[in-house]
């Protein structure tokens, strides 16, 4: 456990955000993301595994996630729809042309 809180210390000093999920019978996951935008996909899909949904306290910031061709392609609605459920551009426009593909 000591080795385990030493490697999150740094990798936190790196910028890297990580988190543990403990499940029943004291299993636990592990994650360490590169970003927060990382972050975030994570915190977003387990809240769709077990039924519930993330509560953000601000928008995101969609500028400078290195995104600005995907961020190009929104429309005003599209990027408080982003900005609002903290969804990355990139990840919203290949979902818009994969649904409305044909």
């Amino acid at each position: 456990e000591k080795k385990l809180q030493d490697l999150i210390s740094k990798l936190r000093r790196q910028g890297r955000i990580s988190f543990t999920v403990v499940a029943k019978k004291k299993k636990t996951l592990h994650v360490v993301c590169n970003n927060t935008a990382d972050f975030e996909a994570w915190v977003v899909g387990l809240n769709r595994i077990i039924d519930t949904s993330a509560e953000w306290p601000t928008k995101m910031a969609l500028e400078g996630l290195g995104d600005n061709d995907a961020l190009s392609q929104l429309d005003d609605e599209e990027r408080d729809f982003c900005a609002t459920l903290h969804i990355a551009p990139r990840e919203y426009v290949k979902a818009r042309t994969t649904l409305f593909a044909g």
